[in-house]
């Protein structure tokens, strides 16, 4: 499971909604469901705050579409598909980013969440 320094590290490439910076400070927290363990982001420079949750369990048994749709996402840097799901984050009600580890080259990089997560 990844921890709350290499969380903070791979969120400063993206920006805050509110503000456009790129620091966050990530807290865990005591919560746990049975597929996520939950923690809290919040923006060093507005305080803006948005939920991370991390699998506990592999997707392909908690969400199958998920597994499904990462299995066919290219890598960005060596093109091939599939990809693990190393932790999500709900930045505003109409984006979520997945941050994602390539299974052939390690590679690690984010993307948006498909559009029909949020109907």
């Amino acid at each position: 499971m990844l921890n709350v320094e290499s969380i903070q590290k791979r969120l400063s490439g993206v920006t805050c909604p509110p503000c456009r910076n790129s620091g966050f400070l990530v807290r865990e927290s005591d919560r746990q469901s049975f597929m996520e363990k939950f923690c809290q982001a919040q923006c060093t420079s507005c305080a803006y705050n948005f939920p991370v949750t991390i699998p506990t369990r592999p997707v392909a048994e908690t969400d199958p579409d998920t597994h499904q749709w990462l299995s066919g996402l290219p890598c960005p840097s060596c093109q091939k598909n599939g990809a693990g799901l190393d932790f999500r984050c709900r930045l505003s009600v109409r984006e979520s980013l997945y941050f994602l580890t390539c299974n052939t080259c390690r590679h690690t990089f984010h993307e948006k969440a498909p559009m029909e997560a949020f109907e």
